[in-house]
C-alpha cells in the first residue's frame, strides 16, 4: 500500500503491477468489534489500488502519450471511484469497536 502512495507522489511507476499480485482479499469478520477496523482495512488497500491507477492511467509515459479526451474520461472516472470509496469508508461505523486509550496501555 505504502509502495503506491509513494510511487504517485514520487511520479514513478509502482514496484508491485495490480495484474501480478495474484493474493485475495481477506474476509471481514463479522465480530463487531474487529469488523469497523477489518472493512477500514479493505478500504485503505483499495484506495492504494487507486493511487496506482491514477499514476498509471494519467502520470505514467503511456498515460502522457494518450489524448487529452482519453485523460479527461480517466479523471472523471477516476474521480468517481475515489468519492465512492470516500462514501464508503465514511459508511463504516466504530461504534461498537473498542477505542484505544493510550494511558491504559501506559508502562509503569
Amino acid at each position: 500500500m505504502l509502495d503506491k502512495n509513494l510511487s504517485l507522489n514520487l511520479g514513478r511507476g509502482s514496484n508491485f503491477n495490480d495484474s501480478d499480485i495474484d493474493a485475495e482479499f481477506f474476509t471481514p469478520s463479522t465480530h463487531p468489534q474487529q469488523r469497523p477496523w477489518d472493512l477500514m482495512s479493505l478500504d485503505t488497500i483499495l484506495f492504494a489500488r487507486l493511487q496506482g491507477q491514477v499514476y498509471e492511467r494519467l502520470y505514467s509515459a503511456c498515460a502522457i502519450e494518450a489524448g487529452v479526451d482519453e485523460r479527461a474520461a480517466a479523471i472523471e472516472e477516476l474521480s468517481s471511484q475515489v468519492n465512492a470509496l470516500r462514501n464508503q469508508l465514511l459508511s463504516v461505523s466504530f461504534l461498537s469497536a473498542p477505542s484505544f486509550r493510550p494511558h491504559q496501555h501506559a508502562y509503569h
